[in-house]
Order: C-alpha cells, then structure tokens, then sequence
C-alpha cells in the first residue's frame, strides 16, 4: 500500500510534485518534468485499476468477444491511464497525437522506464498507431455502448438511423450493464486516486456535506440526430441539451439546444455555513449520461460510490431537478436510507401545503399545527408573487417555528419518526383550546381549532411518522428561514467547480475540439480526467495557503500519537519494578 503524506517534508514533497519547473504551475512543455510523471503514476496505481481492468478483460475475452490475446503492448493499460491523467494535468487537449508526441518527444528515459515503456527509439507515427491502440484497448473494456462499424457503416461519416438501430439491437444488455458497472468504477476510483494526496488528518476534517449538479459536456460532433434527418449524429449515443429545467429536450433542434452529454458531479461542501472549510472542497464523485435521462438513479450512483468509498453522510444540497424533482422512491428514501438529509428549494407550484398525516399539515418540508395562520402558509408564494416584501417573508417563514410538530424521538429503524402537537409538553410553543392547560407568557394562542380533530390534536402524547409520508418533499432545515438559506447558500460550490471545468484555459468542457475521441465511454473518462485535474489544483492551492506553524503543530501532535502506548496495568507500576514483573520478584535497581 502507497504511504500517505503525513509529514512537513512529504507536504513539501508532495508541493513540488504537484509545480513543473521554478514552482511555476504546470503547463504544457517539453521535456515533461519526471515529477509530473511520479504525480500522474502516483494517481494511477493509487487506483488500483491497472490490476481490476486486465481483470476484466480477462472476464469478457470470449470467442466472439476477442478483447485478449496477442503480444504484450508498448503501452499497457497503467502507461496509457498515466499518459492521459498528464496531460489533463497539464492542461493539454485530450488527444492521441499528444500522448504520442509525449512519448516520442517528451519523456527521460527515466520516465518511460517509469511508465514501463521501451526506450527504444521509434517515429512519430508509429507511437501514434500504439497510443491509439491502447487508448482503445482500454476503453473496449469499458465500453457499455459499442459501436461495429461493420453494422453501421464507414466509420469517418455519419451513419443511417437504420444502420444505428442496428447497432443498437446487436448490443447484448448484459454485457453493456456490466460494462458501464466498471466504467462507473473506473471513473470514481481514479477521483478517488486524488483524495489520497492529502494526509488523513485534513481528509478527516471533512463531515460529509455535499452538493450536487449536472454539468453540460459537449460533444465535437455538434449536428444531433433530428426527426426530419435520415442520419443518425456522429454522437449517436448522446441527446439534445437545453439549459431549463431538467436540461432534457427529446424534439428537433433549435436555437437554445445543443447536442451533448451531461456529467453529474458531487462536491464536498464546508461543514457548517458559518465558517470557511479547513479542507479544500473536492469533486467526490461523478456519472454520466445523456442530457436529463436518469436523473435519480444517477444521483444514487453518485452517493452509492461514495458510501462505498467510506466517504462520511451529510447533508445533500442539490437544486430542484434532483430534489424534489425525483420520484421519492427513487432518489430522497435512498438518500434517507444511506443517512443523508437533504437542503433543496421549491418550485411554485411546490409551496404551501402538499401533504400531511394524522390532521397535520406538510409545509415546505415540515410537519405543522393544523390551525397554522394562512398568512404563514402561504408566506413564500406570497413573496414569489410580489404581494410580500423578503422582510416580511423572513418574519413569516421564522413565525412558523411556532407551529412545528416537535420530534419526541430520533428516527426508528425504519425511518419511522414520533412527533407531538406544538402544545403538548414542558417546551410547548402554543396554547390550544383542544389541550386545555395554564397558559405561559410567550406561547402563541390559536383562536380557531379543526372542526374535526385528527390524532395529531387528540393523542396525548405524540403521532408515529412512516418515512415514506411526504418524503418528497421533506428536508433537514425550514424552507426560507434564516438557517435554510445559510446552508442552501452552500450550493455555489458545484457552481465553482463547473466553472473551472469549463474554463477553456483549463480543458474547458464547452470545447469539444481538446476531446475529439468520439464515443460515450471516451468522453466520460476524459471529463473524469479533467475533474481530477480539477482537485489537484485546488489541492495544490490548499497546501500553498497551510501556515508553517500548522504543520508543525500537526507534526508534532502526529508523533506525539505514535509515541503513545495503550494504557495497562503497568503504567500503574512503581518507579522501580520493571513492566511484566511478578509479585515477589526483587526490584530493579
């Protein structure tokens, strides 16, 4: 197992790894710096995946599936892996004649023996020929949406709808579902890859807050597959973009539509909106698809990897198209289920009463008092339709605490959850005429109760919740309050995030030009690329901003850890017996 920077002087290594030359950020030169080429290995077999890929291979090698066989190649799957982690690094355009030229130009000897390549010498040309053999012997194993182009006809033009339906209905759904598993795999593990370049303490200080989003990525094929065309897009695969909504668009092009894929990207958001993460806030997790297919069961695919990383459960924060824009049952239970709580906003048409249970009422998120004002319950459609001022919203939406159900208990098991009446017990926040009792100063009294009480307002003590009841729309904080928006406000990390991937310095995602290896599974790996590239700038830029002091404190408090010793009964010894000594043996010296 690769060793973990702990210390100030692997930091430092770490820190000049992470620069080219004279501590100047990376960019592309020639030659590539051998520290780049130890980080972009470094990563890689961090992985692991050099190792599971053969293995898979190996899985899906049949007679009519030939993915093996042959002579070992000059670029294997480590060397290739490492060739395009650094040139996403480096901010160079993801393409085969780079690889190549890094090969036939750029690297020591040095390197290439690092990598595990000949140092022979050999033209341009032909390290083109085996780059693009590699790069392609990698994805095949991965490939969930082959294309034969013996079906589809020549592979430099378009095919026919016809010839892609037929290359569609020659694809086995088995195969295609185990692949993309491993694809899935493989991009995660290699984000995870850049986590590991920060020592356990810092990673620690993450409590697993996140927010997610989905980010446009363009293809180079720009032309769709229309209705009226009888060719298919040299992107058959991918689908129309629009930037409402859920960015979903099935009919013909128009001027706000663009033909892409679509990257669902999980970022880790600070522990608390009140103070700035001590932690650089990295890209977690990723999947891809089609613009707006699959919104749930890519989102769980997101937190599915994580949880089986060990990353930590938190808050999720997405915007609506997830939550709570998802069926219940395929994206907020099992969200619940994995022991996230969620902080979302509301369409319209979402706001106000949209549930409740036993005579209560589900507002924005929250069970309350049947007998809450209408002024309160409609506070937020008010304001969206310009009748209120955001003051008097804010003083609405923070009145309503009044009218809570309050929790008896945490969650059972089953998510099942006990809460009472707002008048009910010694931290009741309202008097009801239905619980006669000594009315308090400061409580709230409701002037006019249900004409037919439910349980809510008749049981003593308190009503059982099923999880399933109006879990749509239930979230952690009341909607619109002050501690809503703070931790809603947490969003903009994803916001970031998208941005730097999308600059065009950077590898840009909106320039399809540096990604032009067609296919889903090429495009998928490139942009998990790019996000790792993503993390280890803002890694980078952490460790710049750690104080000296910090990591000596650190570094002490670490050794002062491995110094100590479990306490037993012999620290309870006297100065003078030694540790392990019988009852009756003399004393030492």
């Amino acid at each position: 197992m690769n060793r973990q920077p702990h210390d100030t002087d692997a930091m430092a290594e770490l820190r000049a790894m992470l620069r080219g030359p004279n501590n100047a950020p990376m960019k592309t030169r020639a030659p590539v710096d051998h520290r780049d080429v130890m980080l972009a290995t470094t990563l890689v077999d961090r992985s692991g995946l050099a190792a599971d890929i053969a293995a898979w291979r190996a899985e899906s090698t049949t007679a009519s599936n030939p993915l093996g066989g042959g002579r070992p190649p000059v670029i294997d799957d480590r060397a290739m892996l490492s060739l395009l982690v650094l040139m996403a690094l480096e901010d160079s355009p993801m393409l085969v004649s780079n690889a190549a030229a890094i090969v036939a130009y750029r690297l020591t000897d040095e390197s290439k023996e690092l990598l595990g390549i000949d140092a022979e010498p050999a033209k341009f040309p032909d390290w083109y020929a085996r780059a693009w053999r590699a790069l392609h012997r990698l994805l095949d194993v991965v490939d969930p949406f082959p294309i034969n182009r013996a079906l589809g006809g020549d592979r430099r033009t378009a095919m026919t709808k016809a010839q892609f339906a037929k290359v569609v209905a020659n694809r086995e759904p088995a195969e295609c579902a185990r692949r993309q598993e491993r694809l899935d795999e493989l991009a995660n593990r290699l984000l995870e890859a850049t986590h590991t370049l920060l020592s356990r303490d810092v990673r620690r200080r993450y409590k697993g807050n996140s927010s997610m989003d989905a980010t446009k990525v363009a293809t180079f094929g720009k032309r769709g597959t229309t209705k009226k065309s009888n060719f298919a897009s040299i992107e058959p695969d991918a689908a129309f973009y629009k930037r409402e909504g859920d960015h979903r668009h099935d009919s013909g092009p128009a001027k706000q539509l663009s033909w892409a894929w679509e990257a669902h990207l999980a970022v880790q958001a600070a522990n608390s909106p009140d103070e700035p993460a001590d932690f650089p806030l990295l890209i977690t997790a990723i999947a891809f698809d089609k613009p707006g297919h699959n919104i749930a069961a890519n989102a769980m695919k997101l937190y599915t990897s994580m949880k089986r990383r060990n990353h930590p459960v938190g808050l999720v924060i997405a915007d609506r198209a997830y939550l709570p824009g998802a069926k219940q049952e395929e994206l907020q239970l099992p969200l619940r289920a994995l022991g996230h709580g969620s902080v979302h906003d509301y369409k319209g048409t979402e706001l106000g009463v949209t549930g409740g249970y036993a005579g209560s009422i589900l507002v924005e998120g929250k069970f309350y008092c049947p007998s809450m004002p209408q002024p309160l319950i409609d506070a937020s459609l008010d304001f969206r339709e310009g009748r209120i001022s955001d003051e008097v919203r804010l003083d609405r939406v923070e009145q309503r605490r009044r009218y809570e159900l309050r929790p008896k208990a945490l969650p059972d098991a089953d998510g099942a959850q006990r809460l009472m009446c707002p008048a009910v017990g010694p931290s009741a926040t309202v008097d009801c005429p239905l619980r006669p009792r000594r009315t308090r100063p400061g409580r709230t009294r409701i002037e006019v109760t249900p004409e037919h009480p439910d349980r809510i307002c008749t049981n003593n003590t308190s009503v059982t919740v099923p999880v399933t009841i109006g879990a749509k729309y239930r979230q952690t904080f009341p909607f619109g309050t002050a501690e809503w928006a703070g931790w809603y406000g947490l969003r903009n990390t994803i916001e970031s995030i998208n941005g730097l991937a999308k600059d065009g310095s950077r590898g840009g995602l909106e320039d399809p030009t540096r990604r032009r290896v067609r296919g889903y599974t090429a495009q998928y790996l490139f942009t998990t690329l790019l996000a790792m590239a993503v993390n280890v700038r803002k890694i980078d830029a952490f460790l710049d901003r750690q104080p000296a002091a910090e990591l000596k404190a650190a570094k002490k408090a670490r050794r002062a850890r491995r110094k100590r010793k479990a306490e037993t009964l012999d620290s309870y010894l006297p100065d003078n017996v030694a540790p392990g000594a019988n009852a009756g043996d003399p004393p030492v010296p």
